[in-house]
């Protein structure tokens, strides 16, 4: 939502105002939906296309795009005027992005010319999210302890992955893991 706040204000106001009760960050969190599941295939196909090519960016446009057109719809059309999307927002975007008003070219276009939009802006706001919400564990859990957070593939979070690239240049994160896990398991496990 920080990312929208920022490159779609006007329309983050908008929606703010006409949905007051509804809270637009639990709406933005499927922001991955518009595209995966509502939009049609023909722009899909291109979409992907472009994410294997340049990355998650890609999709973080498109989706800044569906915001600002959605936006510009509920504004001059009556199908999705206020009163008919104030109480289910969510659904809106959704059914909005299975009847897209512009072609696949069109939307790639409005996506690429969004500035200012990059992968490292990206990984910063994630990785500022990210400690936000560790911090907000820490005060509801009462505890004095992070939770460590891992990846599927059983790696440190973002910003210890941060600290262990500045630490080494010449292991690997997976590299640095495995080290780890193993001196750990040799040190504490056969002494044990």
């Amino acid at each position: 939502m920080q990312i929208a706040k920022k490159h779609s204000k006007n329309a983050v106001t908008y929606f703010q105002r006409i949905c007051p009760g509804v809270k637009l960050e639990r709406v933005f969190m499927d922001w991955c939906w518009w595209i995966l599941a509502g939009l049609p295939f023909q722009h899909l196909v291109r979409i992907m296309d472009c994410y294997f090519h340049e990355g998650i960016k890609v999709l973080y446009r498109v989706a800044l795009v569906i915001i600002n057109l959605f936006h510009k719809e509920c504004q001059s059309n009556n199908e999705w005027s206020p009163d008919n999307i104030k109480n289910d927002i969510g659904n809106a975007l959704i059914k909005f992005c299975k009847k897209i008003p512009v072609s696949p070219t069109k939307l790639l276009h409005a996506a690429f010319s969004i500035r200012g939009l990059s992968s490292t802006y990206i990984s910063r706001i994630f990785m500022k999210t990210e400690m936000i919400l560790k911090s907000r564990s820490v005060l509801n859990n009462g505890s004095k302890q992070l939770v460590k957070s891992r990846s599927s593939d059983n790696l440190p979070s973002s910003q210890s992955q941060v600290n262990i690239q500045m630490m080494s240049h010449t292991l690997t994160i997976r590299e640095v893991s495995v080290a780890s896990t193993y001196i750990y398991e040799h040190k504490y496990i056969s002494n044990g």
